[in-house]
């Protein structure tokens, strides 16, 4: 269960402008995720979920991924990006949860 502080921030986010949720953004976001969720070599280190990272390499919390590039079906998707922020992304970090550790309590519905 979310805390109330957590819907607060996520909530003061949104209202400020920080952050936005555009549900049209990627229109057939359904096929992307089970391509993405069927297609990709998952790394399992961590417990709790298994994660994939393409572009640059990334560190996080003693694990390091190293530069891979991006498969050819999310172009697209960093292509809507980098139109509407104004930037390419160099990395892109994605994780399927599997499991909810007894250290992840706030993930349990």
């Amino acid at each position: 269960m979310r805390s109330s502080k957590t819907r607060v921030v996520a909530t003061t986010l949104l209202s400020s402008g920080s952050i936005w949720i555009d549900d049209t953004f990627v229109t057939d976001h359904q096929a992307l995720y089970e391509t993405l969720v069927r297609s990709i070599s998952w790394d399992e280190r961590i417990r709790s979920r298994k994660a994939a990272s393409f572009g640059v390499p990334y560190n996080y919390s003693g694990t390091t991924w190293p530069e891979t590039h991006f498969p050819p079906f999310l172009q697209p998707t960093l292509d809507l990006v980098a139109a509407r922020l104004g930037y390419r992304p160099n990395n892109c970090r994605g994780g399927v949860r599997s499991m909810v550790s007894e250290h992840e309590p706030w993930l349990r519905h």
